[in-house]
């Protein structure tokens, strides 16, 4: 199974997903391939059938929990988000272990969550966290340290009943270090 045929199957899934427009219809499918995946990557069996890698199959697992998360989120339903993502966390360890490096993501994740949820505090100090410790080149997916600034950075402005100023300026110095850019 090689990349190809994996983002154009990922990418079909979501360009049908766009064109159904009631949530209530697409819930169920989220689920089903949230479960579809994960049979399959803890499945040797199924895996090797399909001609497949684990850490591929667990990419597209996480793929999946990432995308039902964000629509969850769009869609209001926090419940269902919260769920993806708690899920999402407990298999960091599973997918370390195979050499998919998803820590990073499945925290960027929860603290969406967390965020949409009214909990900002926690939620921006999870993005601290992030700044401060993760390492963005072993992350198999689209986050680097510029695109979570950026993303912090604009959520602070659009928040003003944090207890310090000292959390948004921080970030914005960070922003601006050239070091930080290059680390």
């Amino acid at each position: 199974m090689d990349a190809g045929w994996r983002v154009s199957i990922a990418q079909h899934f979501q360009d049908r997903i766009l064109t159904i427009t009631r949530f209530n219809d697409v819930r169920q499918l989220l689920s089903c391939r949230e479960t579809l995946f994960n049979v399959l990557g803890t499945n040797a069996a199924l895996v090797d059938s399909l001609h497949a890698r684990t850490a591929t199959v667990r990419g597209m697992e996480v793929e999946a929990l990432v995308s039902s998360s964000s629509l969850c989120r769009k869609h209001g339903a926090l419940q269902e988000s919260l769920a993806s993502v708690t899920y999402l966390s407990d298999i960091v360890p599973e997918c370390k272990a195979i050499g998919l490096d998803i820590e990073a993501t499945a925290q960027h994740e929860v603290a969406n969550v967390l965020w949409e949820q009214g909990e900002t505090e926690i939620s921006i100090r999870m993005r601290q966290h992030l700044i401060d410790n993760a390492d963005f080149d072993s992350q198999n997916v689209d986050l680097s340290l510029p695109v979570l600034l950026a993303r912090l950075v604009r959520l602070l402005n659009g928040c003003i009943h944090l207890s310090t100023n000292n959390t948004r300026d921080t970030i914005l110095l960070k922003l601006a270090s050239p070091s930080q850019m290059q680390s």
